[in-house]
């Protein structure tokens, strides 16, 4: 259905009732908070509510959310693939299915309107990965035995080695030994023969 099918076929809405979506956004939010969902992960749906509010305004459809219907959703999410990644409009697509949950839960609208929907298809696309030329090279450009160099090797080497990522390596803390009692902790191992890049700038920690 064209969108303009879409709009010119629903009644107009009182501008009080235009805004609801936005106020079960908020109504929606603190439900989130209720169940203690990270302050990202709220902000991420609402950024995503916001968007989609800002394509039904700028399209004229109702912005009530028992006024949604399939065909403004689908239109929404081709808008996000025209205009962003596969990832991204996936992602959104995932984030108006959990609200239209919401709303069915809390009665707001009877059934949601991306039943029988696809999400967005997510084409493989795997990373780049270092050949054995580009990590000689890589360490080659830390050989000194300065404390920047060997500091250098010693995160080049454990990201190699763990496959860990740039905010886990920044979190780690040197122990030897049992974790505390009641500490939550996730080891790393480190291969012996780089384990001497980890003494550098004092002594072993006990």
């Amino acid at each position: 259905m064209p969108r303009s099918a879409v709009a010119t076929n629903l009644m107009p809405l009182p501008n009080a009732v235009q805004l609801q979506l936005m106020a079960d956004l908020s109504w929606w939010s603190d439900t989130l908070r209720a169940k203690n969902r990270s302050g990202a992960t709220i902000e991420s749906y609402r950024l995503t509510l916001a968007t989609f509010d800002r394509f039904l305004s700028a399209h004229g459809y109702p912005r009530a959310t028992a006024q949604i219907t399939r065909q403004m959703v689908q239109a929404f999410i081709m808008d996000q693939l025209g205009k962003h990644s596969a990832g991204t409009a996936n992602t959104r697509y995932a984030h108006l299915g959990a609200f239209f949950l919401f709303s069915v839960a809390e009665e707001i609208i009877e059934k949601t309107p991306v039943r029988g929907m696809e999400a967005p298809s997510m084409p493989i696309d795997p990373t780049p990965i270092l050949t054995l030329d580009t990590m000689r090279r890589l360490l080659d450009s830390c050989s000194d035995k300065s404390f920047a160099d060997r500091r250098d090797t010693a995160i080049i080497r454990l990201l190699i080695d763990t496959g860990r990522r740039r905010a886990e390596l920044m979190g780690l803390r040197g122990r030897r030994g049992p974790c505390p009692s009641g500490e939550r902790n996730r080891g790393v191992g480190v291969p012996r023969q780089h384990a001497t890049t980890w003494r550098v700038g004092g002594p072993r920690t006990p």
